[in-house]
């Protein structure tokens, strides 16, 4: 059994995979909670990918319940048919990085718009032969509301429903954080080239179901587009190789 951890700034979100297949789907955890959730969990391989500090990586791994060989997945220059035109490809996101992987892997041929929604959201583009053309980062739906009520106190931290017209300051708030949100998302897509014929739209992320509906209908939701681009990044990588199993 292998054990795929997306460690992320909030959260770890992760999955284990037998002879290729998803055994359930992504679970998540706080991360001083994961000793707790792997607790019976016997991997034989660990894949991990991280975008939190070093310190809060390593407090992870700690976590793990076996001596089981653990691979950290970072982004490279090139690797499953992916190509970075970054100039120093480490500093990508590991997870935009998976995202890429997968949305290749899943989706050849294709162009492809990949939004990651989560503490951060990332939008990036995929050309069909795999090269990577680039993105933006905004902030996501926490740090937007929790940025807003730092510079105006008064303002509810939480709560409220993302609804227009908004007769609430916490429905306000909500919707004001939600939908411009979604517009960006919608606006960046454009200016990439995501309204050209063909190009695919892929939302994924712990704040994607909460956001599809205020998206145009062509997002599909894929909520295991990460742990697909970690599969697939290690199967290519082990291809051949028993050591890997």
């Amino acid at each position: 059994m292998k054990l795929l951890i997306d460690v992320g700034n909030t959260r770890v979100k992760w999955v284990t995979v037998v002879d290729g297949a998803f055994q359930h789907a992504v679970r998540q955890c706080a991360h001083d909670a994961c000793a707790t959730a792997w607790a019976r969990l016997q991997p034989t391989r660990v894949i991990v990918c991280s975008v939190a500090a070093d310190a809060v990586t390593e407090g992870v791994l700690e976590s793990l319940p076996s001596s089981a060989p653990v691979v950290r997945f970072r982004a490279r220059a090139a690797q499953a048919g992916v190509i970075s035109p970054y100039a120093e490809p480490a500093s990508l996101g590991d997870d935009r990085w998976a995202n890429l992987i997968a949305a290749h892997t899943l989706h050849p041929g294709r162009d492809v718009i990949v939004a990651d929604a989560g503490t951060a959201v990332t939008i990036d583009l995929l050309r069909a032969e795999g090269q990577y053309v680039g993105g933006a980062i905004l902030a996501g739906y926490s740090a937007l509301r929790s940025g807003l009520v730092a510079a105006a106190p008064v303002l509810p931290a939480s709560g409220g429903r993302a609804r227009l017209p908004a007769t609430n300051t916490a429905d306000a708030v909500a919707a004001g954080a939600w939908y411009g949100l979604a517009g960006a998302i919608e606006r960046i897509a454009r200016e990439l080239g995501g309204t050209d014929a063909g190009c695919l739209r892929v939302l994924t992320g712990g704040d994607a179901a909460a956001l599809q509906p205020l998206l145009s209908p062509d997002w599909q939701h894929d909520p295991l587009l990460t742990m697909q681009g970690l599969l697939a990044a290690e199967e290519g990588e082990c291809a051949g190789s028993p050591s890997c199993s």
